[in-house]
């Protein structure tokens, strides 16, 4: 059988992840709502991107060959109306 060798950032996990199985059940619920905290917040964060790009993309290209489609455009074109 073949050592493995674990890089720095595998040992840090593994670390954590020590730590948190010694925790009590009070502070690992903390862990667990912080955790889904920060990847609820990065989840957002992509949607409101997407949605800005592809508003911004069909606002740009609207009535051109370049549009994506035409059920994709009309709501880019509502959602700007309602915007301003």
């Amino acid at each position: 059988m073949t050592d493995r060798v674990l890089s720095f950032e595998e040992m840090e996990r593994q670390e954590l992840i020590k730590k948190i199985e010694q925790l009590p059940p009070d502070r690992l619920a903390e862990v667990e709502r912080l955790v889904e905290s920060i990847t609820s917040d990065e989840a957002e964060s992509v949607r409101e991107h997407r949605f800005s790009a592809i508003s911004e993309y069909a606002a740009k290209y609207a009535g051109t060959s370049a549009n994506l489609d035409e059920t994709l455009e009309a709501a880019a074109a509502e959602h700007l109306m309602r915007k301003n």
